[in-house]
């Protein structure tokens, strides 16, 4: 009998996961969409020149509400997205309602409402255990038809997202993605989406990062007003205070969190402060991973309880959360911006100029690192490697030169430096640059050169120049 009962009992469990897991595929299978999309990509090496198209393919997920979950850079820039249901030719358009390019998500909505007969919102999960095994759902490799692949939860880990370079929480996945995952969603064995694929390393075949649920629900939030505000984002460092001698020298008898340094706009928080507690959670009870995590789980103009150590005395405060504006930012559907005079071109120094010349973000941060009180620059400026041949221009060339001054006065951002040249009533304009190089122009001759430019431009038929700039 005994062993009759463990067949049986064997029998049962097989069957039961095979139901469960065709129980899913059925729910999928209504859920998960291909999405296209046609993106307009701006040339920030060349930024005069009309945008390029690209087509991409993403997946996305349908959430209640009649709203499809998916990546921010699967549709950001996209002058067309298409909706296809699994197992279905027809194509149904959509918009972006909301997007946070910051934690790299979007929220569709189809124009055609018929487009959700027969399908099925998916149920977002919060509960996410190291290990647990999952279905990763999507379209690879711009493939016409849903797959599915089965993988495990890593560790759940702070990354920085490649669509933002901003670090955030991230489920570190052991599977294999293709492009095309992107967007899809990280089922559970009840079906529910516990994350969402976001993106895969360079230098690893069998891994993948997905957005976790907390920092979706925290996105969902965040729209209720109908705005997006974003996540807490600042330059300020910690150090947590686990050595015992360093409690000792702190005069602290347990853990905390030693500020070190503090962000330009930060107000709330100073340098030598200990965080006792964070959220009703003491430092000592908690991974430096969970205290991180508490600034993420709430958005900006939210507040978190913060117990400080300042001065020997606890003080306690409701520490107002907030998006610090980051000197060299990322632009996402924004036209890049120049400026032509003499024949010379400068841009504001964004990360994607930064990309266009392959340069690393955090190479421009070291470089500024020491600059950036003492400029009280807004906005860097750079004089970019292309010019427009002319006389006036005659041997000035530029390696990515960046501006410091027009006519002896400090420029603090873009707008500021054109208004500089543009409102001047010199008769010169010198334009000097951090590493002293400098470049001297007569005013009236660099707006008249921009004529001739132009004219020369148009024999060698590149009609792009933009007419608006001097």
């Amino acid at each position: 009998m005994s062993e009759n009962f463990k067949l049986l009992k064997t029998i049962l469990l097989i069957v039961l996961f095979f139901f469960s897991y065709a129980n899913a595929r059925s729910n999928y299978e209504k859920s998960v969409v291909r999405i296209s999309s046609t993106l307009s990509l701006y040339d920030y090496k060349n930024p005069w020149k009309d945008p390029a198209r690209k087509n991409i393919v993403g997946t996305g997920v349908i959430i209640e509400n009649h709203y499809i979950l998916t990546n921010a850079h699967v549709v950001s820039n996209a002058k067309k997205i298409e909706i296809k249901k699994s197992n279905e030719n027809k194509s149904y358009y959509a918009k972006i309602k909301y997007i946070s390019h910051q934690a790299d998500l979007a929220l569709l909505e189809i124009y055609n409402k018929k487009f959700f007969k027969n399908t099925k919102a998916l149920k977002i999960s919060q509960d996410i255990k190291i290990g647990a095994k999952v279905i990763v759902v999507g379209y690879p490799l711009s493939d016409l038809r849903l797959s599915s692949k089965k993988g495990n939860i890593r560790k759940i880990k702070y990354e920085s997202y490649s669509l933002s370079n901003e670090d955030l929480l991230a489920l570190e996945l052991n599977i294999t993605l293709k492009e095309g995952n992107s967007g899809g969603p990280i089922l559970n064995k009840n079906g529910q989406i516990i994350g969402l694929v976001m993106q895969m390393p360079k230098d690893s075949s069998s891994t993948a990062y997905a957005i976790p649920s907390f920092i979706i629900n925290t996105f969902f939030t965040d729209i209720e007003d109908k705005k997006i505000d974003g996540f807490h984002s600042n330059s300020n460092s910690y150090q947590y205070l686990e050595n015992k001698t360093l409690q000792n020298y702190y005069k602290i008898k347990e853990a905390g969190m030693l500020v070190t340094d503090i962000d330009a706009q930060e107000k709330q928080l100073k340098v030598d402060d200990i965080i006792t507690k964070i959220n009703g959670y003491k430092i000592s009870n908690i991974s430096k991973l969970k205290f991180f995590s508490q600034f993420h789980k709430k958005t900006v103009n939210q507040s978190i309880p913060l117990s400080i150590l300042r001065n020997q005395k606890i003080i306690k405060i409701d520490y107002k959360l907030y998006n610090s504006n980051k000197l060299i930012a990322q632009e996402f559907n924004k036209k890049p911006r120049y400026f032509i005079f003499g024949g010379l071109v400068f841009t504001p120094i964004t990360r994607n100029y930064l990309q266009s010349i392959g340069m690393k973000q955090y190479e421009m941060n070291m470089l500024f690192y020491e600059q950036k009180r003492t400029l009280q620059k807004e906005e860097p400026v750079a004089w970019m490697e292309t010019k427009f041949p002319h006389e006036i221009n005659k041997g000035y060339i530029s390696k990515v030169e960046i501006v410091e001054k027009v006519n002896d006065i400090k420029v603090k951002s873009f707008s500021h430096f054109v208004k500089l040249i543009k409102d001047s009533k010199e008769k010169y304009i010198l334009i000097e640059f951090i590493k002293k190089q400098s470049v001297l122009l007569k005013k009236d001759e660099a707006m008249r050169s921009f004529l001739e430019i132009n004219d020369n431009q148009k024999n060698k038929e590149e009609k792009n120049v933009d007419k608006s700039f001097i």
